[in-house]
């Protein structure tokens, strides 16, 4: 490619900046790239997300790019702003929370921007004034002014890319009588501090996002009450006292606002939370989009190129819930296109394309919950009354890339073909668990032989496998059902199943360590008769119990709990942190370690007194109990064999990352681990196995004389 040709960038937002990263990425593989220059109004990266206090126009008398307003957070998941091959985890080198401030978003942008070194390209404090198209010289004229230094130039340019969002034109609607409105009248867009508005009544119009958001702000900040206008209607939401929502206003008179059921109110001030317009005033009439946002603009092919003049692409300009995501595969497709690959004639673009997402568009009905996978960056679950919108959000996604790009790798959902056997084993596993965990506790429940301390202490451990089997279980079947249709989908109890894992998880480790205790007690201190009664093991019980169930609230609560794409599982992710190292050492390692202590002071202490004169009946107990204490860690055993992958991935993820599928592997053998220990509880628990054939004996007792009696009728 001749480095004479020269493109033009408008826009140093997320947008823009994946535009800069696409060929700054080019020429780092070896690609020849044009001559970039990006244009940026404002005096950092950032775009929409550069916050600035002033409403209106800025200090060069330029309108305000930024729609910010000072205690923004996010209404998405971060997952929606996240670039896809940068994510906020290697940004920040630590979890977030899934809703950060709008400072957390910014900070990201201009790591993102740093780490790809588009610096180089940007003009900051330049404003475009005219961009317009010379059949003649096939270029581009484009008039731009250095605002520092006061100086306006023109400039030509090959190919032209708009990429100043669509989030800074309030769309403001008319209504009769407003202006005789006495109080403050204001766009969402010039919105900034909820304390302006304390102890006034305010109507927003509008019930959206924004709208949803800043009532609760002016709310929270003490205003005296908060109306949200709706078009179509309510939103339904239990909201607090001094906000609700109103039907359609219709006309104002003086500070009475009136609405469409006939009901009016006072109010001192108005925000329109109405939305935006596409507002393109430096670009020639034939070179603009006229359209108000929408899923699919028209006379766009891809949603990128310009049909009436090809060499023009717009950037961003259709209304996707992930829009970090599909820039940069927009930003690729562009740089595809000026590298010598052009991706489409002028008229190209047909009707049934463009009428179908506009169908879409008009059909789009969010669930009240979305929920992110964080590999491939595309909505879980966002339905189209009925019809999933996410085969054709990833259909255009990944239409606008080659096969072997990786973002285009990014987005497609593998299912290795050991996943489906791996799937049905850990189901096979966890549903034997928890049928021999109910049957075990039937027969203790129902026996009274088995109504001991030692039993209820065995019934302690079965619970808590059977809650940890029955967890696991749910989470089997949902990931077979994932990978039969090649989805990634949780279910809105995903992370509740996380929080019971490790939970159940807990409870049933110092359930074995109690067990342990009660063994060694019995046979050191025999005269301490208050820890072997049901009343003191019965609080010991609880303890762990509440333990184990509050510990991962914390984790549930602060968003340490994630779902795993791969791996299909909500847990805390595997790596140095906090939360891991508390879990591994105080959930695992602890319990276990001292039940293994407590045994070996046991078989010390045994082995001490058969070489005293000890009575024979102390002795026979003692080594009775001991053989006890060996079945326990017999279970424990089994449990650190199985959890050897486990245990390998925790310490491999302190010092670099494990295998793509560590946490499926891991948890497999965790899984048939807890078979193999019911199973081995009840083989090695003589009290249950004597109540199951006293069970099949009674049956067979009953049926036998039946039996005989047939056979003595027929034979006579």
């Amino acid at each position: 490619m001749s480095r004479s040709m020269r493109i033009a960038v408008c826009g140093a937002g997320p947008s823009g900046l994946s535009q800069l990263h696409a060929f700054e990425s080019a020429r780092k593989n070896g690609y020849p790239i044009p001559d970039i220059v990006c244009f940026e109004k404002q005096t950092d990266f950032g775009g929409q997300w550069n916050y600035s206090w002033r409403t209106g126009f800025d200090e060069y008398s330029e309108p305000i790019h930024s729609s910010m307003y000072h205690n923004l957070w996010t209404n998405l998941p971060k997952e929606c702003f996240e670039f896809v091959d940068y994510s906020f985890g290697e940004h920040f080198g630590q979890p977030l929370t899934s809703f950060p401030p709008r400072t957390v978003l910014l900070d990201y942008i201009r790591g993102y921007a740093e780490r790809n070194n588009v610096r180089q390209y940007i003009r900051f404090n330049t404003v475009i004034r005219w961009i317009s198209y010379s059949d003649e010289k096939q270029k581009f004229h484009v008039v731009v002014k250095d605002l520092r230094k006061d100086e306006t130039r023109s400039e030509e340019f090959d190919y032209v890319i708009i990429a100043t969002g669509h989030f800074s034109t309030p769309n403001v609607p008319y209504f009769d009588g407003i202006e005789t409105f006495p109080g403050r009248i204001l766009h969402s867009h010039d919105f900034r501090f909820a304390q302006d508005f304390i102890g006034q009544h305010v109507l927003i119009v509008g019930n959206g996002y924004s709208a949803e958001d800043i009532a609760l702000q002016l709310y929270k900040y003490g205003v005296k009450s908060v109306m949200l206008s709706y078009r179509t209607r309510p939103n339904g939401f239990k909201w607090p006292h001094e906000v609700k929502e109103v039907p359609l206003l219709v006309r104002i008179d003086k500070e009475n606002v009136y609405f469409r059921d006939g009901s009016s109110y006072k109010v001192n001030a108005i925000i329109f939370c109405t939305g935006y317009v596409h507002h393109f005033p430096f670009l020639d009439d034939n070179l603009r989009l006229k359209s108000t946002n929408c899923l699919y603009p028209p006379d766009l092919y891809k949603t990128i190129v310009w049909v009436h003049q090809p060499r023009l692409l717009y950037l961003g300009m259709q209304r996707f819930t992930l829009s970090f995501n599909v820039t940069n595969a927009q930003a690729c497709k562009k740089e595809n296109s000026v590298s010598g690959r052009p991706i489409v004639a002028a008229g190209e673009v047909g009707l049934d394309e463009s009428s179908r997402f506009s169908m879409l568009d008009q059909k789009l009905v969010l669930e009240h919950q979305i929920i992110i996978a964080r590999e491939t960056g595309l909505p879980l679950i966002l339905h189209c009354r009925g019809h999933s919108l996410f085969r054709p959000l990833f259909d255009y996604m990944s239409s606008l890339l080659p096969s072997n790009h990786p973002i285009q790798c990014s987005l497609t959902i593998n299912t290795e073909l050991w996943f489906i056997p791996l799937d049905i084993v850990t189901i096979l596993s966890t549903a034997l668990t928890v049928g021999v965990a109910i049957l075990i506790l039937l027969i203790i429940l129902i026996d009274k032989t088995c109504h001991t301390v030692p039993m209820m202490l065995i019934a302690n451990s079965c619970l808590a496998e059977l809650i940890c089997a029955s967890d696991s279980l749910g989470m089997s079947i949902l990931t077979l059902r994932n990978d039969l249709q090649q989805i990634p989908y949780p279910d809105s109890m995903c992370i509740f199943r996380g929080y019971l894992s490790y939970a159940s998880c807990a409870v049933m480790n110092y359930s074995f360590l109690l067990q342990a205790i009660y063994r060694y007690v019995i046979v050191v201190y025999p005269n301490y008769l208050i820890f072997q009664s049901t009343r003191f093991q019965l609080f010991f019980i609880c303890v762990t119990w509440t333990f184990g169930f509050v510990y991962p609230i914390g984790f549930m609560s602060n968003g340490n709990i994630t779902y795993d794409v791969d791996n299909q599982i909500c847990q805390i992710p595997l790596g140095l942190s906090f939360s891991m190292i508390f879990v591994a050492f105080c959930i695992y390692t602890i319990p276990i370690s001292i039940i293994i202590l407590v045994y070996f002071k046991l078989v010390r202490y045994v082995k001490t007194m058969s070489n005293l004169v000890t009575p024979v009946n102390t002795l026979i107990r003692a080594r009775r109990e001991l053989n006890m204490f060996r079945r326990i860690v017999i279970l424990v055993t089994i449990l650190v064999i199985l959890g050897i992958p486990y245990i390998t991935f925790i310490c491999m993820s302190f010092f670099t990352s494990p295998p793509k599928y560590h946490l499926r592997i891991a948890c497999s053998a965790v899984y048939v681990s807890l078979a193999c220990m019911i199973i081995a509880l009840f083989q090695l628990t003589p009290p249950l196995k004597i109540s199951i054939m006293k069970l099949i004996n009674g049956r067979l007792n009953k049926i036998t004389p039946t039996v005989a009696f047939t056979i003595g009728k027929t034979n006579a």
